[in-house]
């Protein structure tokens, strides 16, 4: 029958510890035999168990930390909990108004976008007439083609989408 050896129990202070948690994560990347017989006799498991905690990671998205990090925060610091959450409820607030800023600010660019080209079509339009009026029809007929053009060029990429939707639709 064969002896199994007493392996060293891990009675270590913090910074034994993240010492030797190092030394594992070093040893498992470079897979090194003078860190395996550092680490030989101490206990197998307990080791694996102290590299298994290192290696986790945990993934959080969100305003506000899960449910337990935040008692975590709350047991630390009496009242951190709702600071986080009204922080988090002031961001909100700002980025819903600066998003209906910015909404807006765009349908303002667009109303004077529309004024301004309605404003070209009008003198365009006048622009021909004074030409006919004066007998320069060549002139005339360049004054509406542009203002004829520019009005379907507008028209133009929605009637495309649409013609591309019904076919897609058939």
């Amino acid at each position: 029958m064969k002896k199994s050896k007493k392996r060293k129990p891990l009675k270590t202070d913090g910074k034994q510890r993240q010492e030797m948690v190092g030394q594992i994560l070093e040893a498992d990347e470079e897979n090194t035999p003078e860190l395996r017989t550092k680490l030989k006799g101490y206990d197998k498991s307990e080791l694996i168990e102290i590299a298994m905690s290192v290696r986790e990671t945990v993934y959080h998205s969100g305003p506000l930390p899960p449910a337990s990090e935040l008692e975590e925060y709350e047991r630390i610091c009496p009242g951190a909990s709702e600071r986080i959450i009204r922080m988090a409820e002031a961001e909100q607030e700002f980025r819903h108004t600066e998003i209906s800023k910015s909404e807006a600010r765009t349908f303002a660019d667009r109303k004077i976008g529309y004024f301004l080209g309605a404003v070209l079509l009008a003198l365009l339009i006048g622009g021909a007439i004074t030409c006919l009026y004066i007998d320069k029809e060549q002139y005339a007929a360049l004054f509406l083609g542009t203002a004829v053009l520019s009005v379907i060029g507008k028209f133009i990429p929605g009637a495309i989408r649409i013609i591309k939707g019904r076919s897609e639709s058939d």
